[in-house]
């Protein structure tokens, strides 16, 4: 991880959001990044949920995955 994975892990949030905002479809991360880590594109998620908390969203609940036999 250095400055240059920051910005792009910044400018990626962001691109993300406002995709979201003006309901537009972006690229995938992996065709922006190919050999884009999987550490890497769960960094832009959490940048992506701070920048939609510092813009007042708030965090209620968590997501789960029924993909288990445990589950079903």
């Amino acid at each position: 991880m250095d400055e240059q994975d920051d910005g792009w892990i910044a400018t990626t949030a962001s691109a993300l959001l406002a995709a979201e905002y003006e309901r537009v479809p972006i690229d995938a991360l992996t065709v922006r990044r190919p050999k884009l880590s999987l550490e890497t594109a769960y960094r832009v998620q959490k940048a992506a949920v701070s920048l939609r908390i510092a813009d007042g969203a708030r965090v209620v609940g968590h997501k789960a995955g029924v993909t288990s036999q445990a589950m079903m």
